[in-house]
């Protein structure tokens, strides 16, 4: 874990300030080298999201600023080494990392991704966020596509949540429940997938797959409107 997830946030912006101030020394040594240029815009990336959970809004974006700038300046210069691509990723995570500021953002955020998978197309990451801000421009059937490729690669919770959001989106429930049922494999312990799944189980009347997931979701977390929520489903399907 880094010192920001840690919760250690003086000491993250202290790192990331000397990290800054060491890259910045080299390049002044040599000022075409795309990689100490990006090295500093994942510092300055790595401060707006800890000035963001500082409850510094002006701080962080005028740290992702400086990351913009960066990255702008690594990738402008020629260079052919195929892993200069790679920044297109991190260029569009900071990108994501600022959605608070509108989904205007988004298509620039799929271009970048689209020049770093043209490069990398078996990275299961780039193929994860791509289908993440597709979906969050309701671009369902490009973002299935681009998730079913990650999931395919890597198979994780939350890119088979995400396909499950997807596919409900487009009204299909059975491969909605599909998705929640492989992430469900992956994290049995978590609530709020049950519920989702009762959620479904309910909607297409198959009662006791829905008073089963919604139990095991209150197994989980009992929290008072939480488990209210749940209790009130539960009764509806008694009567």
């Amino acid at each position: 874990m880094t010192l920001r997830q840690e919760g250690n946030l003086d000491e993250a912006i202290s790192l990331q300030e000397k990290a800054i101030q060491y890259f910045s020394s080299a390049i002044e040594l040599n000022p075409e080298n795309p990689f100490t240029l990006s090295n500093v815009a994942n510092s300055y990336k790595e401060l707006g999201l800890i000035f963001e959970e500082k409850g510094l809004p002006g701080e962080a974006l005028e740290a992702r600023m400086k990351a913009r700038d960066f990255y702008e300046k690594s990738l402008s210069i020629p260079d052919r080494r195929r892993e200069v691509k790679a920044i297109w990723l991190n260029y569009a995570l900071l990108l994501i990392d600022a959605e608070e500021l509108g989904s205007w953002l988004y298509p620039m955020t799929v271009r970048y991704l689209s020049n770093f998978l043209a490069e990398f197309p078996d990275d299961p990451r780039g193929s994860y966020w791509m289908g993440y801000s597709l979906t969050k421009m309701a671009e369902y059937e490009r973002a299935i596509a681009h998730l079913q490729t990650s999931v395919r690669l890597d198979p994780r919770v939350e890119t088979w949540d995400l396909l499950a959001t997807c596919y409900e989106a487009q009204g299909e429930t059975q491969k909605t429940i599909t998705a929640y049922q492989q992430a469900s494999g992956l994290s049995p312990d978590s609530a709020e997938i049950h519920y989702n799944l009762g959620v479904l189980f309910q909607r297409i009347g198959e009662s006791g797959k829905a008073i089963h997931h919604f139990r095991e979701a209150l197994r989980f977390d009992r929290s008072g409107e939480f488990a209210t929520l749940i209790e009130g489903h539960v009764s509806s399907l008694r009567k």
